[in-house]
């Protein structure tokens, strides 16, 4: 499977569920490993999942600190289960 990119503002979880929610089609997110906030300590990468009201994903997850304080995610899938 592809690779995901997308840039957010803070690394609270909502703004990374989000986008990957969208992308991949899953609809609301009902449960997550994503932590609420994530403290970035430099170059961040970690395994994650989230189950949502259309199906699942397992994914890496990696994410940099851009110049203008903003993140670079890209989010490596896994696995992805549709309902």
């Amino acid at each position: 499977m592809n690779p995901f990119d997308f840039v957010i503002d803070d690394l609270y979880y909502r703004g990374i569920e989000r986008p990957i929610l969208k992308q991949y089609k899953l609809g609301i997110a009902n449960s997550s490993s994503i932590p609420p906030y994530i403290h970035f300590e430099g170059n961040h990468c970690e395994d994650y999942y989230i189950n949502a009201t259309n199906g699942s994903i397992e994914f890496n997850m990696q994410i940099g600190k851009r110049n203008d304080g903003k993140y670079d995610v890209t989010c490596f899938p896994i696995t992805i289960t549709k309902k």
